[in-house]
């Protein structure tokens, strides 16, 4: 009856059922429980070492060294663990890594605080200390790539934006002088005096007179 009370709200591999039921009962009367629970399949440490890694790699995120300890550490036999570890042999460490530090840690990696917070946090996963640095390493250079990138692509949004306030001015108020060299050099003098640079007032001012 304890058994079965035990076993109503949550699964347990055969030792750590054996170690509550030995609180209150004989070692002989726990052998015989627990044979006779086995033979009626209410306790099966394959399945509960499967059903438990699984659990470890998608939900917590444990590395395999990592996975096998805790299976160990609750009562699995090491062929058992071996079995289930088989299921599992696409497992791919690097990216599970990735993914770990893209999404609770990529916005404090650029800190020494953030970078130790993240290596320390993927030890305890049970990550090798050479994978964990490789991978941090890449993601700090990705992200200082993505961040260059990003910068020139502003600065030439930037650019094309003054060179369009540029257009619109030479056509607004100089469009029907351009034609001469007068009326360039007045035009040129005039943006001028508004801050923009020569050689941007130049360019589109000529590409403009192509354009015509």
């Amino acid at each position: 009856e304890k058994a079965f009370s035990l076993l109503s709200y949550k699964s347990f591999t055969r030792k750590q059922l054996g170690e509550r039921l030995a609180r209150d009962f004989s070692e002989d009367c726990v052998e015989d429980v627990l044979d006779r629970l086995e033979e009626l399949g209410l306790i099966n440490d394959a399945d509960y070492a499967f059903r438990c890694a699984r659990d470890l790699f998608s939900i917590k995120h444990y590395a395999p060294t990592r996975v096998r300890q805790e299976l160990a550490a609750r009562g699995i036999d090491r062929n058992d663990i071996e079995d289930v570890m088989e299921e599992f042999s696409d497992f791919d460490e690097q990216q599970a890594i990735v993914q770990i530090l893209e999404r609770k840690y990529a916005s404090s990696l650029k800190e020494e605080k953030g970078r130790r917070r993240a290596f320390a946090a993927l030890m305890r996963l049970g990550y090798e200390p050479d994978d964990i640095r490789s991978q941090i390493s890449a993601l700090l250079s990705q992200m200082q790539e993505e961040a260059e990138e990003e910068s020139e692509e502003e600065e030439a949004l930037e650019e094309r934006d003054i060179e369009e306030e540029i257009r619109t001015l030479l056509l607004k108020k100089y469009k029907s002088v351009l034609g001469e060299q007068k009326g360039k050099d007045r035009a040129i003098r005039g943006l001028m005096r508004k801050g923009y640079h020569y050689g941007d007032i130049k360019r589109v001012l000529n590409e403009i007179l192509e354009e015509e």
